[in-house]
Parts: C-alpha cells; sequence; structure tokens
C-alpha cells in the first residue's frame, strides 16, 4: 500500500501550466420593458425605434430600416447597458415574443458576437431565449440586439454570471 501523493509535487509534470479556477462574484439582474432600469447593480436597457403598445408590450420591427441607426444593420433595436462587478464568464439572454432572425453586438463599433435564427418551422417557441455566453471585463458593458426581416417583442433582458 502506498501513501497518499502530494499533489504540489506532481504539479511541474502539467505542460499546459493552467491556473485554478478563480472564484466569480454572484450576478444577476433581469430587465422587463416595464421595470427596465435597476440602480444595484447599475443597469438598463432602452428600445430604439421601437413600437410601444399598451399593456407593456414593445416591438422591434426587423423590416423597418432607419439608415441612422449604424450600429445596429439600420434596424430597431434593443440597447442593453450593465455594470459587471468582475471580470469573467456572463449569460446574456434577450428573450422575446416571435420567432426571428436576430443578431447581438457588443459594444457601439465592436463585433456582432451571435446571430440566432428562429425563423424556421421546426422552431416552436412561443418565447424564444436568444441567449449567448461571453468573456466580460468588470465594469461597464453596452450590447445591441435587433431582429433582421422578422419581429421580435422583447419581454425581458437578464445578464447573469457563469457559475
Amino acid at each position: 500500500m502506498l501513501p497518499p501523493l502530494d499533489r504540489s509535487l506532481l504539479s511541474w509534470l502539467n505542460p499546459l501550466r493552467v491556473a485554478p479556477a478563480q472564484a466569480q462574484t454572484l450576478f444577476s439582474v433581469v430587465l422587463t420593458p416595464v421595470n427596465n432600469a435597476s440602480v444595484s447593480p447599475y443597469s438598463y436597457f432602452y428600445i430604439y425605434g421601437g413600437y410601444y403598445f399598451t399593456g407593456g408590450w414593445h416591438l422591434i420591427d426587423g423590416y423597418l430600416n432607419i439608415p441612422s441607426f449604424t450600429t445596429t444593420e439600420g434596424k430597431p433595436n434593443v440597447w442593453i447597458y450593465v455594470t459587471v462587478p468582475s471580470t469573467g464568464w456572463y449569460i446574456i439572454n434577450v428573450r422575446g415574443s416571435g420567432r426571428a432572425l436576430a443578431k447581438l453586438r457588443h459594444l457601439w463599433n465592436g463585433p456582432i458576437i451571435e446571430t440566432w435564427d428562429f425563423r424556421p418551422a421546426t422552431y416552436t417557441c412561443a418565447y424564444c431565449d436568444y441567449a449567448t455566453m461571453e468573456y466580460l471585463q468588470a465594469g461597464i458593458q453596452q450590447f445591441y440586439f435587433w431582429a433582421v426581416d422578422s419581429w421580435n417583442y422583447p419581454t425581458e433582458v437578464s445578464i447573469r454570471s457563469y457559475p
């Protein structure tokens, strides 16, 4: 019978030198068109170029073209502003009624980080979750979500730390 191994003695065998995972601050914010802002954590979202209906319904129309909306290919959009507490992985989700071709951009001049296509008849979501997981730096983050040649009724925006 061998004595228990001291793993630190064998750590030099690790060719990748992977650092241990660092715990991340738990973070969660959920916003709706009716309650679209939070003071702590400081975050909000706003619908640009959309339609506002009584009863809390809001629509972004991907068929509409607004040339001055250069960050969203000339489309009405949901602008998301959030201050994340620590660097790490976050799940960003825009829940919407209506199956749409949609895109998400990070920062006003940043890359399109995700594209979803829920238009085909094979998708049966009444409320579709347009979700992505991104590695974010601590501090202010901005995202732009828009539909392309389809409609979307955004009902909720959430940003959560992972894990």
